[in-house]
């Protein structure tokens, strides 16, 4: 069934408003998990599958949680409702105890993480480990500094990120040195004095 992109931030992304209100100890919902950031979700389109958990959003999807942010053609997202207390049946539809278990990312994914940019043609983010995989044409860029492969695994929560060549064969980097030039000590001129006649 089709909901207008509208009722994306206050249904399904209505997951970050619970987030911020949970206190430190309980685990967010969020696209990170050490975030407690709210989560926005644009799109040009939006089809949601309720009794699949799943919500397809295409045309120039873009996902932002703080400093995280993850676009591409196409993404697929797969969410938990939580159980009713009282029969154990799930919610109808997605509402604000609603969490983002997979997304599925596919066509120009970009994810820019602080400084650091991740691009690849595909792309994977799972909740449980907070690890985004890249794959396809996958470089990773901090400034000038960029690292390019056939797979990138991404951990949000510890910022680490590991490189796979796969069937390439190699992985290769290329680092643009920060050395620059140190300006010379500027010596203070010595005032002038006039002479009176």
């Amino acid at each position: 069934m089709k909901i207008r992109i509208v009722a994306l931030a206050m249904a399904l992304c209505g997951l970050s408003l619970a987030a911020l209100a949970e206190d430190a100890t309980q685990k967010p919902s969020g696209l990170s998990k050490n975030s407690k950031e709210p989560i926005a979700i644009e799109a040009d389109a939006l089809e949601v599958f309720d009794k699949e958990q799943r919500a397809v959003y295409t045309g120039n999807v873009i996902v932002t949680q703080g400093d995280t942010v993850m676009k591409a053609k196409k993404m697929v997202i797969f969410y938990d409702k939580p159980a009713d207390a009282a029969g154990g049946s799930t919610t109808a539809a997605p509402d604000a105890d609603t969490a983002i278990r997979r997304v599925e990312a596919d066509g120009n994914v970009v994810i820019i993480d602080k400084d650091q940019i991740a691009t690849g043609d595909k792309g994977v983010y799972d909740n449980a480990t907070d690890i985004v995989t890249l794959t396809g044409n996958v470089a990773l860029s901090k400034g000038p500094n960029v690292t390019k492969g056939a797979k990138l695994v991404y951990n949000l929560g510890t910022g680490v990120a590991s490189v796979d060549a796969g069937a390439t064969g190699r992985v290769t980097s290329s680092f643009v040195s920060s050395d620059k030039p140190k300006p010379a000590p500027v010596t203070p001129t010595p005032p002038v004095k006039t002479l009176k006649p």
